[in-house]
């Protein structure tokens, strides 16, 4: 729409009447909106911007600052587009100030005291105190600065948060960047409390199944060669047996033995996995 061949270097936004230069799209004269008769009224399009006169001159854009403020024919959406544009959080950088007062006079510390760390009926003032001197060892700012300097000092290792290169986190003063540090642990915690959960329950399906042999004492001591008392271990596989030997009436049914053989079997399998797979773990991380 802009030109400057021929006659026309002035590079103006529409030609002048009556010659091939003449953008026809830019014109709501008789000889403009293709060849198309008189508008009669000036034309705005792409929502004020751009205005089209009705007689055959040079369209004009509406000025930045009429757009930003909403000052002309139409041209409400410019503005409301500048706004959200210019209130939009991109990046925000943040120097927070700390407060500075003994630990027991900080009121956003004793609320966070209060609500994370003290039982329900127990969020009086005196609580909280006694909680702060038991986490920070007095109630005097000093501490404070102590435990933020530790946490300052923490070095955040490179791939974190996409960095490239190791940081002390008290340098980091952008909170998207933090928020990303933050979700980074935050994960790496879970995964860490879901391996310790496994390694847990996995645990305890070693150490729980015992011996035939083992069962079968457990069900001569607790049944006391007694029909009744016996009858009471019948969920352990214990069984009486009159013509048993004396100690051991009350002992292991072929059905407990066999569910002990196979319940020590598969503990043994999995002990064997278990084990191979911590010696693999220790080659790769020597």
């Amino acid at each position: 729409m802009v030109h400057g061949p021929g006659s026309h270097a002035t590079n103006t936004h529409q030609g002048s009447t009556g010659d091939s230069f003449k953008c026809r799209l830019l014109g709501s004269g008789t000889t403009g909106s293709l060849s198309s008769a008189a508008q009669g009224i000036d034309v705005f399009s792409m929502a004020g911007y751009i205005k089209m006169p009705a007689a055959d001159e040079e369209v004009t854009l509406e000025p930045a600052e009429n757009l930003k403020q909403g000052k002309g024919e139409g041209i409400e959406p410019w503005k409301s587009a500048y706004e959200d544009v210019k209130g939009a959080l991109l990046e925000t950088n943040t120097d927070t100030q700390n407060e500075s007062a003994t630990l027991d006079a900080r009121p956003d510390l004793k609320e966070a005291v209060k609500k994370l760390l003290l039982p329900k009926g127990a969020s009086d003032n005196s609580h909280i105190e006694d909680k702060i001197t038991e986490i920070f060892g007095s109630k005097e700012e000093e501490k404070l600065k102590q435990v933020e300097n530790a946490i300052d000092d923490t070095t955040i290792p490179a791939g974190v948060a996409q960095s490239e290169n190791e940081q002390r986190l008290g340098s980091i003063n952008i909170e998207d960047k933090l928020a990303k540090i933050l979700s980074y642990y935050q994960l790496r915690n879970s995964k860490t409390l879901v391996d310790l959960k496994n390694k847990l329950s996995n645990t305890a399906k070693i150490t729980e199944p015992k011996s035939a042999e083992e069962k079968g004492k457990v069900c001569n001591s607790k049944g006391k060669d007694k029909q009744q008392e016996c009858e009471k271990l019948k969920e352990k596989g214990c069984v009486f047996n009159p013509k048993g030997d004396e100690g051991k009436k009350c002992t292991l049914s072929e059905e407990g033995k066999q569910a002990a053989q196979k319940a020590n079997k598969e503990t043994g399998d999995a002990t064997s996995k278990a084990s191979d797979k911590k010696k693999q773990e220790e080659r790769k991380y020597g």
